[in-house]
Order: structure tokens, then sequence, then C-alpha cells
């Protein structure tokens, strides 16, 4: 009776043994096949939900690096996927390479000190002279390879620093091994109206065009304006912003604000998600009296423009003519990298007076 039970015990146990040692075996075999396959694929393990998802790029970005079958140029890599991101957000955000925000600031180099250069193999040489300014009277030449500019390593920051009034530069010849330093002013730069040009009509009606609003356009505005009603009596007013992108908001609501009469009127105001609300409104100290206005518009006028048409329409305060405009109704940030280039993000939208958003 005892060994039928012996057996029985064992019938049992025996399967049991058998699928621990062949489930023992596949385990071993994978181990020693992934130890002995330099080819086998990299699995990254998942993690926890709560992982930062800001690190996936940059996690993708070291396993292409690393993995890739060919070489890749890491940094152009990382450029398309940096503008390839953007593009998911709006039209406008975007992603500026360190290489064409060099060219932006060196163009407006070139405007101050009249000569452009290029980077050729991490040197800066200039490729350009412009002969009606004084770099062209210097030492300067085609082809000088610069070493510093005002005692700085060339650089992004040294472009930006375009404002000053002299510049040292040190610079090699080609085919000499001194160093030669030259110094050089800023040129004079003719300054851009925005508001032009001033016209009356019968009927005491007067036409000024804002081009854009920039740094200045509030004075010229103003100017103007004395001009059309003191020395011509004007009482009506045509603004055309017709192609007018846009500009500084802060100048736009000043000359809204000359158009009011009454104070605390909201002409707009601004908010996004990490941005607090912030309202514009008028203060009542107006300084020429303008009667009835219309305002021109078409489908190339944008953002402070069209904030300046909205709040005119929404107000009652005028008539506007034209096409529909452009629709760029956002605030927009621009912030450094690390990598030289920068970030151009829409943070904030524009509302009007009525409530409703441009776009």
């Amino acid at each position: 009776m005892s060994e039928k039970k012996s057996l029985t015990k064992y019938e049992i146990v025996q399967p049991i043994l058998l699928a621990l040692m062949v489930v023992l075996g596949i385990l071993l075999g994978r181990k020693i096949e992934q130890s002995s396959t330099p080819e086998t694929t990299l699995v990254s393990r998942p993690t926890q939900n709560n992982k930062n998802n800001g690190a996936l790029l940059e996690e993708a970005i070291r396993f292409i690096d690393a993995r890739y079958i060919d070489t890749l140029d890491i940094t152009k890599v990382s450029d398309m996927a940096l503008q390839a991101l953007t593009r998911q957000l709006d039209p406008y955000s975007n992603y500026i390479s360190s290489t064409k925000l060099l060219e932006d600031t060196i163009h407006s180099f070139y405007d101050a000190y009249g000569f452009d250069i290029s980077l050729k193999n991490k040197k800066y040489i200039v490729n350009q002279i412009d002969p009606k300014a004084g770099a062209w009277e210097s030492n300067l030449e085609l082809g000088d390879e610069i070493f510093t500019i005002d005692h700085k390593i060339p650089g992004l920051t040294n472009f930006n620093t375009w404002t000053n009034t002299n510049l040292n530069l040190e610079v090699l010849k080609p085919g000499s091994k001194s160093h030669q330093v030259i110094k050089l002013s800023k040129q004079d730069s003719i300054k851009k109206l925005t508001v032009s040009p001033v016209l009356f009509f019968e009927n005491h009606i007067g036409y000024v065009r804002i081009t854009h609003f920039g740094d200045n356009t509030y004075d010229e505005f103003i100017t103007s304006i004395d001009t059309l009603i003191n020395k011509h009596q004007v009482q009506h007013l045509i603004i055309d912003l017709r192609d007018n992108t846009g500009g500084y908001m802060e100048e736009c609501t000043r000359i809204l604000n000359q158009l009011f009469k009454d104070k605390n009127v909201l002409l707009v105001s601004t908010q996004g998600r990490t941005v607090r609300k912030s309202e514009y409104k008028t203060d009542g100290r107006q300084l020429f009296d303008v009667d009835k206005i219309v305002v021109l518009i078409n489908g190339r006028s944008a953002s402070a423009s069209e904030v300046f048409a909205g709040a005119i329409q929404d107000l009652d305060r005028g008539k506007i003519i034209g096409q529909p405009s452009y629709g760029k109704g956002l605030v927009q940030e621009q912030y450094m990298l690390s990598n030289g280039g920068a970030l151009r993000l829409s943070v904030a939208k524009y509302y009007l007076p009525s409530g409703r958003t441009i776009g």
C-alpha cells in the first residue's frame, strides 16, 4: 500500500520538476544568446508613467547617436527635431538655428559698421565691405581673418553689441603672420519713417499711412496729426494699415489712446496659459480732437494692426474698409538656447474689447 502511495506522489511531482527544468533551460539559453550576440537589439524597459516627457527627445537622440547604422550629424538631427516640434504648435512659433540667428545679427552688424563676415572652418572671414561705409576707407580688406572684436573672441554675442560707437578689430591679413588692429566707427543709419505720407482732401479729411509700429511710430503719428489739424483744419481721419505687419503693441495702443476721449476704455488685453492677464486702457488725455475715423486693412495687415482695427470696430469708433486681415493675434517671446539657437514661442493671445480673439 505504501509503495502505491509513493508511486502516486512521484507521478504528481515529476511533471512539475520537468516544467521547472524547461523554464530554467529557456532562461539560461536566452542569457547565453544575448551575451554572445553583439548585434542583439537593445530594448529599453518601460519606465514609470510619470516620467518627464521632456526628456524623451534627448533619450531618443542618444539612442540614434549610439546605435544608428550610419554616422549622423547629431547637431543637424537636433535642429530638425526642434523645427518639427515647433511646427506642431502654431504657424508662428519656430526654432531658429544658431546659424540663422548669426546671419540675422550679422545683417544688423553690417548696417552699423559696413562690413560682412562668414564663418569658414571655424574662422570669421571678411567677405563684403560697403563702399559707402567707413570700413571701405580703412585697412580692412576682403579675406581678412578676424581674431578679436573689442578684445573678445568672435561669436554671437559680439554681433549683438553692434550699437557700440567704436569697434576695435584684431585681424590677420591673408599670407601674413602678424596681426593688425583696425578701429572703426559706427556709421550713421538712415532713419526710416513708419508714418507716411500725410495728405489732406476736401471736406476736412486727412490721410496717414502707418507701415508698421516701430520705436517712434507714436511720435511720428502725433507730428502728422498736428500738421493735419492745425495747418489744414482736418477733422476726419483715414488711417491706412494695409500691408502693416504689426510691431510694438505699446506704440499701437498709445495711438489708439489718442482716438478716444473717455478714460479707462479697454482697448485690448493679453493672456496665456502661463502669462497673467494684461490690459491696455485709455487714459483720457487726448491731444487732438478727431471726429470720424476710417481704417483701411488688407490680407497682409497683421498682429498689432489687427488689434488697432479690431478695437476701432468693437468700440464703434469708426469704420473698417478693405479685406479680411492676416489673422495673427499672438504675443511672442524669444528664448535663447545653450546651443546658440533660439525658440520663438507664442505665449499669449490678444483679446479685443468684445472678448473675441484674432485668428
